[in-house]
C-alpha cells in the first residue's frame, strides 16, 4: 500500500465492540451477582450512550461491530450516517480473532471521500462496559498513537478498556496466546507489542461483577441516566 501524500488526510477510526443486547448473551458475570435483568438494562444502557457520546465527534469515524452476524440489522441499533456512525460485522473466532478482523478490514484503501485515504488511518479499539469513557479519552488516545505502533489501557482487572494499531506497520500477531477473560490478558497481549513502539494510557474500570457495579452504579448513574418511568 502506498503511503498518502503530504496533502492528503488519513481517518481516524473508532470501533465500538458490541453484542447483541439480550439477556443471557451480555454481561453473565454480572447477571450471577444482580440478576440478568439488571445486568442487561445496565449493559444496554451503557451502550446506547457511550455510542451516542462518541459518534458525535467529527475528528474520527465511529464503527460498531456487532456479534452476532445476525444482529446487525436490528432496530436497537442508531442508523447509519454517512459520516459519523457506521455499521460493521465482528464475524467469527476468540475475541482475539474479532479484533484483528477489525484492525484488517475496517475501511477500504481503495474508498477515497473528500480527500479522506479511507483505510490508511490508524484505529482504536473499545466496548461499553465502561460508563466514563469520553471523547477526551479517545483524541488522548488518538493522539498518542501518532508516535506509536500501538496503544493499550488497563483496565485493573488483568484487561484492558482500549488497544489501538496505527496500521502502519501492521501487527499482525498483536493477539497470539492471549488467555482472555483471566488476570493475565493485559499481560499476555503486552507480550506481542514491540518492544518501545507502544503507549499506555491511563486505567478506567469496567463493570464485571456485583462489587464493581456497586462501586460505580452512582457514578454511571450521573453519566449515563437510568430510562424514565411513564
Amino acid at each position: 500500500m502506498s503511503k498518502p501524500s503530504s496533502n492528503q488526510k488519513t481517518t481516524q477510526h473508532l470501533v465500538i465492540m458490541i453484542k447483541e443486547p439480550r439477556q443471557g448473551n451480555v454481561k453473565t458475570r454480572l447477571s450471577k451477582d444482580i440478576g440478568g435483568v439488571a445486568a442487561t438494562a445496565f449493559y444496554r444502557r451503557t451502550t446506547n450512550h457511550i455510542i451516542a457520546r462518541l459518534s458525535k465527534d467529527p475528528r474520527w469515524q465511529t464503527h460498531i461491530a456487532i456479534a452476532p452476524d445476525t444482529a446487525i440489522n436490528l432496530p436497537f441499533w442508531p442508523k447509519e450516517t454517512s459520516k459519523g456512525l457506521k455499521r460493521s460485522s465482528q464475524r467469527h473466532g476468540d475475541l482475539g480473532a474479532r479484533m484483528h478482523t477489525q484492525f484488517k478490514n475496517i475501511g477500504k484503501p481503495e474508498n477515497k471521500t473528500n480527500g479522506l485515504l479511507i483505510g490508511t488511518g490508524p484505529v482504536l479499539i473499545i466496548g461499553t462496559d465502561i460508563p466514563e469513557i469520553n471523547a477526551n479519552h479517545i483524541a488522548k488516545a488518538f493522539k498518542q498513537l501518532q508516535n506509536k505502533d500501538a496503544l493499550i489501557g488497563p483496565s485493573g482487572d488483568g484487561g484492558y478498556w482500549i488497544i489501538g494499531q496505527k496500521r502502519s506497520p501492521k501487527l499482525n500477531h498483536l493477539f497470539k496466546n492471549v488467555r482472555w477473560s483471566t488476570e493475565h490478558t493485559y499481560d499476555d497481549t503486552l507480550k506481542n507489542l514491540p518492544s518501545a513502539k507502544w503507549a499506555t494510557t491511563e486505567p478506567l474500570s469496567d463493570v464485571d461483577n456485583g462489587p464493581e457495579y456497586k462501586t460505580l452504579n452512582h457514578f454511571s448513574r450521573q453519566l449515563i441516566p437510568p430510562p424514565k418511568k411513564g
